[in-house]
């Protein structure tokens, strides 16, 4: 019967559309999923280096503020904490 022989063709033009929308959503998922995952690296090092840097500053800190007065320790403690919250 010709009819089902156009039914079937439709079916299988039907599949095939089905099968490459979901492998096209799929390959659009796979990368999001890798930016996201280039973005999270990017602010772990950046906060990474951040973080090593205040670490660095901590520790002069703690050895200038021995030899200080009490307001230039008090200033530079000040400085330091500002930079923590920034």
């Amino acid at each position: 019967c010709p009819n089902e022989a156009l039914i079937d063709n439709f079916v299988q033009i039907l599949s095939r559309a089905v099968y490459y929308n979901r492998a096209q959503r799929q390959a659009e998922q796979i990368l999001l999923m890798e930016e996201r995952a280039t973005i999270a690296r990017e602010l772990h090092d950046s906060l990474a280096q951040a973080l090593s840097y205040l670490k660095i500053q901590v520790a002069l800190l703690k050895r200038s503020v021995k030899n200080l007065p009490d307001e230039k320790a008090i200033a530079q403690a000040n400085q330091v904490i500002a930079e923590l919250d920034t």
